[in-house]
């Protein structure tokens, strides 16, 4: 079952930002079947370590790109790009501890921690910078 769809809605306008996101939400799809396995505590580590480079990447791309067109809220956008990484790096390691995994709430987690710097965040972005 799939945690999160991608929808038109989420577009930002910039091809590259709105690929990366496409991208992650497959990562992200992946990781919420892996959390059903049996083997979880063995392949869910490696699943957040790839999300984790993934959205690093992506968040310096997405930086790069505010940077590049003198972006008025980059400040704002950039800490909670280091606030949401701090964030996975909670998840990762609650997880990592956990004797027993509750796959709901980690997935709610995660599903929480996207959707919310996207419709925030993304769409003030997409709103100064993105095509028409």
């Amino acid at each position: 079952m799939r945690l999160v769809n991608w929808k038109d809605e989420y577009s930002v306008g910039i091809k590259t930002i709105d690929d990366e996101h496409r991208e992650l939400i497959e990562t992200i799809n992946r990781l919420h079947e892996e959390l059903d396995s049996p083997d979880r505590k063995r392949t869910v580590p490696g699943f957040f370590k790839r999300l984790m480079v993934e959205i690093k990447t992506h968040f310096a791309h997405e930086e790069e790109f505010m940077r590049e067109h003198d972006y008025k809220g980059y400040i704002a956008h950039k800490q909670d790009h280091d606030l949401l990484l701090d964030e996975l790096s909670d998840i990762m390691e609650a997880f990592q501890r956990s004797v027993e995994v509750d796959s709901v709430d980690l997935s709610m987690r995660l599903d929480g921690w996207f959707f919310r710097h996207f419709h925030h965040y993304d769409t003030q972005l997409h709103q100064a910078l993105g095509p028409d």
